[in-house]
């Protein structure tokens, strides 16, 4: 069997097990945490590049869709929210590569990402948090 062909056998049993436990988007969750616990024990994944690309753009441009005027009219009542992730993200940055790279002896590199993974984690259930505000508003 193809890498290509087993990677997807994998996503696949993701999205059956995310079915079957009832995990909200099992199409989405399953494959990424199949994958997750393929890749965890060792497996080789590989993706088709040109697929993941086109993938992406069509997810962009389905999220920026949902941007709609009734939308951004809504944004001055979450003024505080707007302002801070950004500042959350510059905070975590300014004192998480520090953090990762002389406690935890993390080469810069690897604390940059590793300080980016935690300010996108942290501002992105903010920013759940504001798209749900903004449905339950409409």
């Amino acid at each position: 069997m193809s890498q290509i062909a087993l990677t997807f056998a994998i996503a696949m049993i993701g999205v059956l097990a995310s079915m079957l436990i009832g995990l909200p988007l099992p199409w989405l969750l399953g494959p990424i945490f199949s994958c997750f616990f393929a890749a965890l024990v060792g497996m080789r994944l590989v993706g088709i590049h040109s697929l993941n690309e086109s993938m992406r753009t069509i997810l962009g441009v389905a999220v920026g869709a949902t941007l709609t005027p009734q939308v951004v009219a809504t944004f001055p009542a979450m003024w505080t929210t707007l302002i801070l992730v950004p500042t959350m993200i510059l905070c975590i940055g300014v004192l998480g590569i520090p953090y990762f790279a002389k406690l935890w002896r993390y080469d810069l590199t690897t604390a940059y990402y590793a300080a980016c993974l935690v300010a996108c984690r942290t501002c992105s259930s903010w920013v759940r948090k504001l798209a749900v505000t903004s449905v339950r508003s409409r």
